[in-house]
């Protein structure tokens, strides 16, 4: 999901000069940075939630075998390190399967940039018009550090303002400046090598009404969230560079129970905050596992298959890890 909104910021934002100055986003560990006992207590936290670490994963029970691989979206260069793990094993495989594969993206790429009411208000009133003064002051403010005008902002469908935001200003300034590179994650690289092979990629949802998630929530819904992301948007670039590092430590439990609770301490945090968490996670992480597995356990059931999907859907009692456990698999980490 994050490598296709990452391709649809781009269509929508490629014309933006990029950011001056720009370098790749900085390593940074905000969670190495905490006390000890807060750490501490973070990690104890963590170590509570079934299959919180690691991003290889494999799954086995009598005639099927998954591979499973938890991805970052965005691109990295020790990707590379996983990828020579990962390239040899695809001519043995029968599918891969990803979120939502290359033409399936492309499908719907095309449909956002020639349909523009996805991502922008063509009628009724503006973000202007529709959002508290302050909160319209607090928005225009973290847009300008992504080197989006105020203008444009104003015409932003709510829910694409707040995924907007999600993304740091320097992951931003690399979709502006170099789209093709931001968007060049571990799955979209590992879609690429299967293509060499001629492995069959299968997406695992439909990518439209993925993202209809979004975009047929009520406006008063999608404005809520749009508040959410601007609680959660708290020195974005050390939060991705903190969340980047966690992921390449396998860590990917860690990564949501640290961002909650970065959520959860910000002053301005709405009072429904636990219910906004609550409804995020179940429409982004929990309802989607649940299907994707409904799909595995219907076509994946005799064979060898690797699952590419972001790595927070891989930990919880509602993660994939332990979906397919629940399923009878016999789960072996392998990184």
């Amino acid at each position: 999901m994050r490598s296709f909104l990452a391709s649809a910021f781009a269509i929508t934002f490629g014309s933006l000069s990029a950011l001056p100055g720009f370098a790749a986003c900085e390593r940074v560990d905000l969670i190495a940075q905490m006390p000890a006992e807060e750490r501490a207590a973070l990690y104890e936290q963590v170590a509570q939630i079934p299959y919180a670490e690691g991003n290889l994963w494999q799954a086995s029970k009598p005639g099927s075998e998954i591979i499973v691989v938890g991805t970052f979206h965005m691109f990295d260069p020790r990707h590379e390190y996983l990828m020579q793990v990962l390239t040899p094993m695809l001519p043995d495989l029968d599918a891969l399967y990803v979120e939502a594969n290359l033409e399936d993206s492309a499908a719907l790429e095309a449909r956002m940039a020639t349909d523009t009411s996805y991502m922008f208000i063509t009628e009724g009133p503006s973000l202007l018009e529709q959002l508290d003064p302050g909160v319209w002051e607090t928005l225009t403010a973290a847009m300008a550090e992504r080197n989006v005008p105020g203008f444009m902002v104003a015409k932003m469908q709510p829910w694409f303002a707040g995924i907007t935001l999600s993304m740091s200003p320097c992951t931003t300034a690399l979709m502006q400046s170099d789209p093709d590179a931001a968007r060049n994650g571990l799955d979209h690289q590992l879609m690429e090598a299967a293509a060499r092979v001629n492995l069959p990629t299968h997406s695992l949802e439909d990518a439209e009404e993925t993202i209809g998630i979004f975009t047929k929530a009520p406006m008063e819904e999608q404005l809520e969230n749009l508040e959410l992301a601007l609680v959660m948007d708290q020195d974005s670039d050390a939060q991705f560079g903190t969340l980047r590092e966690a992921y390449f430590r396998g860590q990917h439990g860690l990564i949501w129970t640290w961002s909650m609770a970065q959520a959860r301490a910000h002053p301005n945090a709405p009072d429904d905050l636990e219910d906004l968490i609550a409804d995020f996670e179940t429409d982004l992480l929990t309802n989607r596992n649940a299907a994707w597995i409904e799909m595995l356990r219907r076509d994946a059931q005799e064979g060898r298959f690797m699952v590419a999907v972001g790595a927070a859907h891989l930990f919880g009692e509602n993660g994939v890890l332990y979906l397919l456990a629940q399923d009878g698999y016999a789960l072996t980490r392998l990184d």
